[in-house]
């Protein structure tokens, strides 16, 4: 979804702002011509995206997206929403979404696809909470019955963090969390990269409260930003006997990691990941086997404005004679006051399309702002029997409340200050109130008695 037209950040101004096309132009070496339409929120995270292609000299929408972030303890964003519709062929639309609270436990996320009007879900996972709001239990959907299933794999604490998971494969995994909600431990009987499993420790933020813990958290910088700003890493995990090993020395000076993977002493992968000027970073996996010695070495490269101007991807295997060489090089100009102007994308040598920029917003990237603070928001009662108040809502602010199964049984846009709402015909339980603001949800639990 990210097209290189995204790629293109300005310069930043003396606030530390920077300039992002809203209007965007391509044609590409065959004369394929294509217009996209961005809005972004304060921190230049896309909003909405619209995409369009000439048809006889007039501009015909093909895609739209919609888009919501919350924003975890740590700083990073998360996405709460992503609606895609495909106004092309296909006439499909689907969309994700996700709930957290103000802890950043992620409550529920779904995938719906619109089925004659109306959205129908087809995947789901769920937190399952106690009296007092905590975390007891995974569910997740089960596509053939359409019933929701817990999930007998996780552990929790007294706070609703996952103590071990047992994954699809009869591996048992073992977390502990210090009061920050910082990783202390793991451990577990295959520790490395196996089934997608990097569990990053020594003060790196890995949230507690994911529906799936098994997800590699820390990643290097994506898309055309390199504006955030992500840490080296430290592995710290326990190695005894034969069992498989991961060890990592790192020399910070140099901005350099190396990372082994080793099975009774022998090094069966080894990957080097190192930064440079202004956010730019590589990486170079290597396998070895009986067969041969697998590579993949990945580099991007930013100019001084963050914006990409090299993606270089190698990939060989000595043991069939596979290589692939991709190059993509970015020629960008700006105006005098940083505004990206034109792009020309050269692919292994050939031209293969030309970008021009009529319209920037100004933002602040992720990463240089400081943390913002959040809203005030305070709901009355709780419990609540007739109606609740919704107190400290900046102006602006969207309002909705869901049930916990995710469905929404309230919503009200340009809401701000003190808001009142009946919830007497609503069912007896729990029920979350969300308030929107400048790319930002904070969320309240409310419980109707």
């Amino acid at each position: 979804m990210m097209v290189c037209a995204l790629l293109a950040a300005g310069q930043a101004q003396a606030d530390d702002r920077v300039y992002l096309p809203t209007t965007v132009f391509r044609e590409s070496a065959y004369d394929y011509r294509q217009k996209f339409e961005y809005a972004y929120d304060e921190f230049g995270h896309i909003v909405s995206e619209k995409w369009s292609t000439d048809v006889a000299g007039t501009y015909v929408p093909d895609r739209e997206f919609i888009r919501a972030y919350h924003r975890l303890p740590n700083g990073e964003f998360v996405p709460t929403m992503e609606e895609n519709a495909d106004k092309s062929v296909s006439g499909m639309k689907e969309r994700y979404s996700a709930a957290y609270d103000d802890r950043g436990m992620e409550l529920w996320n779904q995938y719906e696809h619109e089925v004659s009007g109306e959205w129908k879900v087809y995947a789901r996972r769920e937190a399952v909470l106690n009296a007092n709001g905590i975390r007891t239990a995974i569910r997740t959907l089960n596509a053939e019955t359409g019933e929701m299933e817990t999930i007998p794999a996780y552990t929790f604490d007294d706070r609703g963090r996952t103590t071990q998971v047992t994954d699809s494969y009869g591996k048992t995994y073992t977390f502990t969390w210090n009061d920050k909600d910082l990783l202390t431990g793991f451990s577990g009987p295959e520790e490395g990269t196996f089934h997608n499993v990097v569990i990053v420790v020594n003060e790196e933020y890995f949230n507690p409260y994911a529906l799936d813990p098994l997800l590699e958290r820390n990643k290097p910088a994506g898309g055309g930003y390199a504006w955030n700003d992500y840490t080296l890493h430290e592995w710290l995990f326990s190695a005894d006997g034969d069992r498989m090993t991961v060890r990592a020395t790192v020399d910070k000076a140099r901005g350099e990691t190396t990372q082994t993977v080793s099975a009774e002493g022998v090094e069966m992968i080894k990957i080097v990941y190192k930064t440079g000027a202004n956010g730019s970073y590589s990486i170079t996996r290597t396998e070895y086997g009986e067969e041969g010695t697998y590579t993949d070495e990945r580099e991007r490269i930013y100019d001084e404005h963050g914006a990409l101007i090299k993606e270089y991807n190698e990939e060989s295997d000595t043991g069939n004679g596979y290589h692939r060489e991709d190059v993509w090089i970015y020629e960008r100009t700006y105006d005098a006051e940083g505004r990206p102007l034109q792009t020309v994308c050269i692919h292994n040598g050939e031209t293969t399309y030309t970008e021009t920029y009529e319209a920037w917003a100004g933002v602040m990237p992720t990463g240089m702002e400081e943390m913002p603070v959040l809203p005030d928001i305070e709901v009355y009662p709780n419990p609540v029997a007739d109606a609740v108040v919704i107190d400290g809502a900046p102006e602006g602010s969207t309002l909705a409340v869901f049930e916990l199964s995710g469905r929404l049984v309230y919503r009200q846009t340009n809401v701000g200050g003190r808001q009142t709402v009946s919830v007497a015909s609503w069912p007896k339980g729990m029920y979350l109130v969300t308030v929107q603001t400048a790319g930002r949800i904070v969320t309240r639990k409310t419980v109707k008695k």
